[in-house]
């Protein structure tokens, strides 16, 4: 959902959660540009890549997410991050 950029940059500006990796923290722009281009990715045809949401089950509060690139369809391949 769009809206969602907001519990998504509690945590994706949160430098102690890129303390480890290449890239991070996010501004909120930076956010709410990665929401939009998940929303676009659903109509992509063939769709090449799966951003999955984490919730935590309890709260249902996004917690973090997943991606899915399928690098080739023919082969049935693609890399998980």
């Amino acid at each position: 959902m769009e809206t969602d950029w907001q519990q998504i940059s509690k945590y994706s500006g949160d430098p102690e959660v890129y303390r480890y990796m290449l890239f991070g923290p996010h501004t909120i722009k930076e956010t709410k540009d990665f929401v939009k281009r998940a929303i676009t990715h659903q109509s992509d045809e063939p769709r090449l890549d799966y951003i999955l949401s984490i919730e935590e089950s309890k709260t249902n509060k996004l917690i973090g997410n997943c991606w899915i690139h399928i690098t080739s369809v023919t082969n049935r391949e693609g890399r998980i991050g």
